[in-house]
């Protein structure tokens, strides 16, 4: 290498060394310019709200106490004496026809009403009777509301099973 290389390479770091050198001193700020810079207005973060504890889980009250309930002598009305309705044990069935046949009399035939045969009848149109059908095994059974509402409990077989009926 020649001298003049070498001189224009050392100039060339040395020049380098001083231009890193001044460029720190001017990036650091004098006392005086932080205090400037620190003096200008800014905003304060917003407050937060405490932090709020848990509830604490509340008891139960307290169990209180109450009377006890006074015992009163009742007395108990019965219209009818202990096994004053009768079941229908055996009952016997007649066909629909026969039984349209019988209720469209008996609503022609208003004079030979009386309490029963009103009641049976229930009402002056025989396609509003009401029934309790049962149908077991293809062997139907239709009981008659009112006749119903007159006994407690029928016995009976239908479809060869026994069953009783009550309304």
């Amino acid at each position: 290498m020649t001298i003049a290389r070498i001189s224009v390479l050392t100039l060339t770091l040395l020049l380098m060394v001083v231009v890193a050198c001044s460029s720190e001193d001017e990036a650091e700020p004098s006392q005086a310019e932080a205090r400037a810079a620190s003096a200008q207005p800014t905003t304060a973060p917003e407050p937060t709200n405490p932090p709020v504890a848990a509830a604490a889980p509340t008891q139960p009250p307290s169990p209180t106490a109450v009377p006890e309930p006074e015992e009163q002598d009742l007395e108990i009305v019965t219209l009818l004496p202990f096994d004053a309705i009768p079941a229908v044990l055996d009952p016997v069935f007649i066909s629909a026809d026969e039984a349209d046949a019988k209720l469209t009399e008996l609503l022609k035939d208003r004079s030979r009403r009386d309490a029963d045969t009103a009641l049976l009848a229930g009402g002056s149109d025989p396609d509003d009777a009401l029934v309790l059908g049962v149908s077991i095994e293809g062997d139907s059974r239709a009981y008659y509301i009112p006749t119903l509402s007159r006994v407690e409990i029928v016995n009976d077989t239908v479809g060869g099973q026994p069953l009783a009926v009550t309304w």
